[in-house]
Formats: structure tokens, sequence, C-alpha cells
């Protein structure tokens, strides 16, 4: 396909093998000029989140029992094209490739957000009846961040936010078993996703946010202050994803396990992303992945799975590798 003026100009603004940090990425897009949908520009940050690969990874995630101390079958979520792989591996729940689907995102798709909404969910639906899973598997709708900053550090408002992220709520609320809101990381963003979904459906909320090496997000969000707010909006799960690999992501993942009174959710990427010949690889094997996940197993993690560079391989090993009943945690005490 012949690419477009505006997909020139700004293809021309990328060095390809350079990794940028957030700030001058960000920089850098607004300087760009909108192409079309098909047209994509890709750069590659140092946060670890590449746009061509983090929408389309097959995520996994074994769900465990918070605590309870009662033996548990072990759930799987999985996300992506590869669905019906990730239910063969042992997924219990398919997450709708939907990561991006909102009318911003999508204003010069050649579809209506909604009919791809719609789509995606028949897709999964497809995917569950393809392997016979029909009457135990369950579908999730997954949606990532809407694109635009929020104010102040943005132009997008709150009720603008929660009236993008409520579209797509409407739009499949009665075709889906749960929402997830994943790759998070502005906090305010977060607080409109779960108040959409919690004063318009009775389905379970399920959030996760992304942290950088600093233990922060994007935003300057802190683990502790995410689980306050999270949990004081009446959040069902909530944990991190994506961003770094199970050992990077210790210090938050430990303050998490520490501090959440809810069901806590991990789903690192297979290690740190790295560039080779334009190209992003994760370089963590299954079994790599598996052993640095199974001591957050152990220390009470109610669902654990994997983001980018995962494959139904790591889902594989992972719900072979979790234990039938889950460690309970000590929750440290608010004041």
């Amino acid at each position: 396909m012949k690419k477009g003026k505006r997909y020139a100009e700004s293809a021309k603004l990328v060095e390809k093998n350079k990794e940028y940090e957030i700030k001058e990425a960000l920089e850098l897009i607004e300087k760009m000029p909108k192409a079309k949908f098909d047209e994509t520009v890709e750069l590659h940050v140092k946060l670890g989140v590449d746009s061509k690969h983090a929408d389309q990874q097959v995520r996994g995630t074994t769900v465990l029992p918070n605590g309870t101390g009662k033996t548990q079958r072990v759930l799987v979520f999985a996300k992506g094209p590869k669905a019906d792989e990730a239910l063969k591996a042992g997924a219990d729940f398919i997450t709708t490739n939907t990561f991006g689907c909102n009318r911003i995102k999508m204003e010069e798709a050649k579809y209506e957000a909604k009919d791809m909404l719609l789509a995606a969910v028949e897709n999964a639906k497809a995917a569950r009846k393809e392997v016979g899973r029909e009457k135990d598997a369950y579908i999730v709708l997954d949606i990532g961040p809407i694109g635009q900053l929020l104010e102040p550090m943005g132009t997008l408002t709150f009720d603008e936010a929660y009236d993008i992220i409520l579209e797509q709520i409407e739009t499949v609320k009665d075709q889906v078993d749960a929402v997830l809101f994943e790759t998070m990381s502005d906090l305010y963003e977060v607080k409109a996703g779960i108040l959409a979904v919690k004063e318009h459906t009775d389905l379970p909320v399920f959030v996760t946010m992304t942290f950088e090496q600093n233990g922060r997000t994007l935003s300057g969000n802190d683990a502790e202050t995410f689980i306050n707010v999270a949990e004081g909006l009446g959040v069902d799960v909530l944990g991190v994803n994506c961003s770094l690999g199970p050992d990077e992501l210790k210090p938050i993942i430990d303050e998490i396990l520490e501090k959440a009174t809810v069901p806590v959710m991990l789903q690192p990427n297979a290690g740190l992303p790295c560039l080779e010949h334009g190209e992003t690889h994760y370089h963590v094997t299954p079994e790599e992945y598996v052993e640095s996940m199974k001591d957050y197993m152990n220390r009470g993690a109610a669902i654990v799975g994997g983001c980018c560079g995962t494959t139904p391989e790591f889902i594989a090993q992972l719900s072979q590798a979790a234990p039938e009943t889950v460690a309970e945690r000590v929750v440290e005490k608010k004041t």
C-alpha cells in the first residue's frame, strides 16, 4: 500500500534504531501530523512498550483464590489474536483484542470503534467455540489507555475520558463477563474507568498499571497511591502489567502484595525488551519466567500471567506451576 504524505512527514522525524526517553517520545509525537489508521509510525521507547507488539501479544493470567486456603482450579487469562492457542494451553478467560479500540484512537479507521468492539467479542466467542470451551471459558473486555493525556498534563477533561470509556462499556457490557483496564499510567484515567463500569454495570473490574524502574507510572503515581485510590473506588482486582520483567518489577510487586486488600494481579513482560536490527525482542525463557513468578505465587499473588513477549508456552508452564492453594497475605493496616 502506498503511504500518504503525512506518514512520510512523520517517518522522517523518527530515528529507526533509537530508543527514546519517555518525555522525548511524547514531544516527538506532538510534532507528527495525523496519518491514516493503517499508516503506523513506530518508535521505540525505553519504557518497554512497543506499539506494534504490545497490542498483539498473547496475554495469559492464572487466577488463584485470594488467601482462602481452599483448593481451587487454576484459571487463565488470554489476550489477542491467538486466544485459541492460549485456551488450549490452559486459559479460562479470553480478553478481547480491543486494547486501543476507542473513538479517539480509531478516529480515522475504516470502521467505527463500536463495530470493532462488537467484532472483537464475536472473535473471542469464535475462539472459545473452536476449542470446545463454551461452557467453562469467559470473555473479558480489554481496555487500554485512551491515547490522550488528561488535564492538567493534557487537554482531555475527566468527563470526556469517562464518556469515551463508557461508550466502550455500553457497547458490549451484556456480552462480556468482566472488564480489564491494563497498561494504565494515569490514575485519573483509572478513576474514570472504574466509575464508568461501576455506575453502569455489575461487572467485576480489574485494573493493572504499568510502572517504570523509578517506582512510578508515567504520570508520577506510586503503588501505594494507586492501591488507596483504586480500592476506595471499589476495584475488584488490582496489580501491575507490562514495562518490565518479573525480576525488575520486584520492588513494586512486593509493595502491592504487602498493602493491597483485594486480590493482586501480576502480568510482567518476558524480561526487559532489547532492540535488535530495528525489532523488539524478549530473551527470558518460559522456564526462567515461571521460576521468577513462583515466589509471588507463594506469597499470595491471586492472579499471575504474562504481558509483552509471553506466548501460550509461558501460560502452559505457568498453569502447571501454579499451586492449588494460595498463601495468605499479611496486609499492612492502613492508618
